[in-house]
């Protein structure tokens, strides 16, 4: 709900309904049409502030937000040892601002699984920049499941030039007597 330039959070299941608001300098209270509190929540002071309880959210958005930095270390974890060596590296230093990027990267095990997921980031885990997306494209494309090229038996070039115009048929020798 909005009021006065700030944003306050109301129960999910509430959405669409008619609710009364009551605001003091210090409080701002959210009733039901039935005059029954539904919410309440500091103030806010400054134009845009958001104020929410995540008691509000729906539960999937409720279990996305326990989705921690730990709680993904330990996610990575289970699914393998490359995985959990790309989740720290994509962490960093700035963990927090990679979390989202984490938990996507995590959620792929719900498509492909921690065997192609843990495989995907044993392939990619020498690449310097690497993303949750880059995981993705990876895994839909089928490249974690590609065969690695085969080198060359010689380094020597055995194929066709440009100009290639086959082999000559060996003239024979003219007999002698």
């Amino acid at each position: 709900m909005q009021f006065d330039y700030c944003l306050y959070s109301v129960p999910y299941r509430m959405i669409g309904e008619t609710l009364w608001l009551r605001a003091t300098s210090h409080q701002v209270m959210i009733f039901a049409a039935s005059e029954e509190p539904v919410a309440a929540h500091p103030r806010g002071t400054r134009r845009g502030e958001r104020f929410t309880n995540y008691d509000h959210l729906p539960p999937k958005a409720q279990a996305w937000k326990m989705r921690t930095p730990a709680y993904c270390l330990e996610q990575a974890k289970e699914v393998g040892p490359a995985c959990l060596v790309l989740v720290r590296r994509m962490f960093g230093e700035r963990v927090l601002d990679r979390l989202r990027g984490v938990q996507s990267l995590l959620r792929l095990t719900e498509k492909f699984g921690k065997d192609r997921l843990e495989g995907a980031c044993a392939l990619i885990g020498e690449v310097d920049r690497v993303s949750a997306t880059t995981v993705r494209i990876m895994l839909e494309k089928g490249l974690d499941r590609a065969p690695e090229p085969t080198p060359p038996s010689s380094p020597i070039y055995q194929g066709a030039g440009r100009f290639y115009r086959g082999k000559k048929a060996p003239v024979a020798a003219p007999l002698h007597n």
